[in-house]
């Protein structure tokens, strides 16, 4: 006889992918755990807690209510002040002010003026104005230093010579009054610093005027002592000294010039024996000529007559007294030079010696004058800058009393009517918007740190086995009654309806709703198991198990026994959970005999299969209980008995189903599934961590036992809606109609 599913022979290792072939030989394949955790699409899966997300941001949006209802607004007063640069360089100012500024109007110095504006002497003396000096304050609780140096802002431009100066304060008024104080009392106080340091430079400028002034006076004194004691003879701007030598000096050049001539007269008159010398009568040349003359008579009677002529001798003695007459002219001028000479000589000399003298007395006036022109000079610089420095203090104290201030209010501070703070509505709707963004943080961290099977397909990643189904959780799958009665919960064991008479309608809701989805996705877990194996006639021997107790094993196992009674022939369903037998319970049979019978060896001999084996109100399917005494133990599942009874049971059935304790405390579904063809694993979504099922599973292999597939149970397509198989309302409606 042919078999619907044929048994895996053995297990590969682990970390190889596997071909299984069911039936007709079709390749399965398996997946290895080591392809690694899910993938979560975190935008889908939080899509599927979006109502979790809404109720978080309502309580946060709650929350950010209570919190910003209480809080006051708070009001915000601005100034503006402009800064101008002042003219340092009236009446020379900047010369004698060593704090005069030199760079007032760059941003630099906007800077600095911000920077001043928020010093703590300047708040504390804004404070104190404000609150008066009486002894009950203006305002209510009294401005400190500290509320106005917290609460004031300073803002600067690049682009402009404007400083704003705010302030914020639960009351408007008062907030105003901060601002204005504030710009008033710097103002003030920039008022107060320029005039301490125009009185201070005033102080010091009067001090080197004082200085100044006694330097004059000692100048003049000491000019006319000096002038005094020298007996310098002083004509307008000059002395007589220098006339004196200067025509003393032109006298001594002139005799000087003379004594050479006449030095030089007489040496020619020397030299020449008195003949260069002519006296200044002409008296010498009437002689020569009247001696000229006679020579000529005396040359002409010589030549004519003999030397005895008596005209001749006396011609001679004519001759001869002219002669000695221009003799006599000529030894008188020779004197006559030699004494102008010597007379010369002797005025050069004593111009000479009246000269030294003069320059000797010249060259002592000289330095006494020169001493007197320094003490002159500087008599005349102190006089100058004893002028100038009076002028400039007499300039200095005008400019110092033209109190002015290079800051400007351009805009004084009114009470605000609209506050800046808090915006409530938005404040509460960014609680709101936090509370939002930590829920989805939280949920994406439950979701990467879950290591739980929750989708479809999710076996497949860790398991070598297929998945056979997948069964939604009663709520999400359309259905809604049962012949009249309400269904609630999940597709649990106990925990989705929680009594007997409620459970039977979800473990029999493929036969007694057999239209809805729930219903169609037990019938597509046993297609499953049939669509392989068809035009086979072999029997199946299948145990269907969980993990752990609550996963729906039981509410499987009959789901799946009542679709496959309507198109594999007949089926049996064995209830070989010793500790909770309930399927007579859901089937409204007896519990009489059954299955404990069957094994126990001191039962009732006479006890048969028959006699044990119940047909229920479905068409071809049976129930074979656990039977009233029960399975003491495991004991007997390993029995030859047990066996047996599988065989003969094969024979009489097209397929058997065993419904068996969870695997992970019980050993009954190891034991059970040696002598079946396979197991099924039932996988409650959520609940079932994906190291328990590798674990299971690897036990199983290396029990021999063949897992023919694994169906995921209670799976809500909507609040796990990032898996393989997509989920909308429309598949609802569909099963609805």
């Amino acid at each position: 006889m042919q078999r619907y599913i044929s048994g895996m022979s053995d297990y590969p290792n682990r970390g190889e992918i596997v071909s299984r072939s069911y039936g007709m030989g079709t390749p399965v394949p398996e997946y290895s755990a080591a392809d690694g955790p899910r993938s979560v699409p975190y935008f889908r899966y939080l899509y599927s807690r979006k109502w979790t997300l809404a109720l978080i941001a309502l309580a946060g949006l709650l929350v950010g209510t209570l919190i910003v209802w209480r809080q006051p607004y708070v009001y915000r007063s601005h100034s503006y002040l402009e800064v101008t640069g002042l003219n340092d360089d009236l009446l020379n100012k900047r010369e004698f002010d060593p704090t005069a500024s030199r760079d007032d109007s760059s941003q630099v110095y906007v800077n600095t003026v911000a920077r001043l504006l928020q010093s703590g002497p300047l708040y504390s003396r804004v404070a104190a104005e404000l609150n008066g000096h009486g002894s009950s304050p203006e305002w209510n609780p009294p401005i400190t230093s500290k509320e106005v140096a917290t609460n004031t802002h300073v803002i600067t431009h690049d682009t402009d010579r404007i400083v704003e100066v705010a302030a914020d304060s639960t009351d408007p008024k008062r907030a105003a009054a901060i601002v204005n104080g504030l710009t008033t009392g710097f103002i003030q106080q920039d008022l107060d610093s320029r005039w301490q340091a125009s009185n201070s430079t005033s102080d010091r400028l009067r001090r080197q005027l004082d200085d100044l002034a006694a330097k004059l006076r000692s100048s003049e004194d000491q000019l006319e002592a000096f002038t005094r004691n020298s007996h310098l003879l002083i004509n307008g701007e000059d002395s007589s000294a220098g006339t004196f030598v200067n025509d003393i000096q032109t006298e001594l050049t002139r005799a000087q010039s003379d004594r050479a001539n006449k030095e030089a007269e007489f040496e020619r008159a020397s030299a020449a024996g008195g003949s260069a010398v002519l006296p200044p009568d002409g008296t010498i040349d009437q002689y020569q000529l009247q001696l000229t003359t006679l020579q000529k008579q005396l040359a002409e009677m010589e030549a004519t007559y003999a030397p005895d002529y008596y005209k001749i001798p006396p011609l001679k003695a004519q001759i001869a007294q002219l002669e000695k007459a221009i003799a006599s002219q000529r030894t008188a001028a020779t004197a006559r030079v030699e004494s102008d000479y010597r007379a010369a000589q002797r005025r050069e000399n004593l111009l000479h010696a009246q000269y030294d003298a003069r320059v000797r007395n010249a060259t002592d006036q000289v330095s006494k004058m020169v001493q007197y022109a320094a003490l002159k000079n500087q008599l005349e610089m102190n006089q100058s800058i004893y002028s100038m420095m009076m002028q400039k203090v007499k300039g200095y104290g005008v400019a110092a009393a033209m109190q002015a201030s290079n800051v400007r209010v351009v805009d004084p501070a009114v009470p605000s009517t609209i506050p800046v703070r808090p915006n409530k509505p938005m404040t509460a709707l960014l609680i709101s918007f936090g509370f939002l963004c930590i829920g989805a943080l939280i949920l994406i961290a439950r979701a990467g740190a879950d290591h739980t099977i929750m989708e479809p397909g999710e076996s497949k990643q860790y398991l070598r086995a297929p998945e056979l189904g997948v069964i939604p959780m009663a709520s999400q799958a359309g259905l809604r009654s049962v012949d009249g009665v309400g269904v609630r919960g999940r597709l649990g064991a106990g925990i989705a309806l929680g009594g007997a008479a409620r459970d039977s309608r979800l473990e029999t809701v493929t036969w007694r709703s057999s239209s809805c989805l729930l219903a169609e996705s037990f019938r597509s877990a046993s297609a499953s198991l049939l669509l392989p194996g068809q035009g086979n006639d072999d029997h199946r021997v299948l145990v269907v198990t969980s993990l752990s107790p609550g996963e729906g094993k039981t509410t499987v196992a009959s789901n799946l026994a009542i679709s496959l009674a309507g198109v594999a022939g007949k089926v049996l369903l064995i209830d070989g959970d010793r500790r909770r037998a309930r399927l007579h319970t859901v089937f409204g049979c007896e519990n009489d005999r059954g299955i404990a019978d069957l094994l126990n060896p001191d039962g009732a001999p006479n006890v048969s299969v028959e006699d044990c084996i119940v047909q229920t109100a479905v068409p071809n399917l049976c129930l074979l209980p656990s039977g009233g005494r029960g399975l003491s133990s495991s004991d007997l599942l390993y029995s030859p008995r047990m066996s047996k009874l599988i065989g003969d049971l094969r024979r009489q059935f097209n397929v058997v189903l065993i419904d068996t304790p969870p695997l992970l405390n019980l050993a009954d579904a190891r034991v059970l599934g040696r002598i079946s063809d396979g197991v099924i694993l039932v996988i409650r979504a959520g609940r079932v961590r994906w190291e328990a099922a590798m674990a299971v599973e690897q036990r199983l292999y290396e029990d021999g036992i063949t897992v023919l597939g694994t169906v995921l149970n209670d799976w809500d397509p909507k609040q796990n809606g990032y898996g393989v198989y997509p989920y909308d309302k429309h598949i609802e409606a569909y099963f609805a109609a």
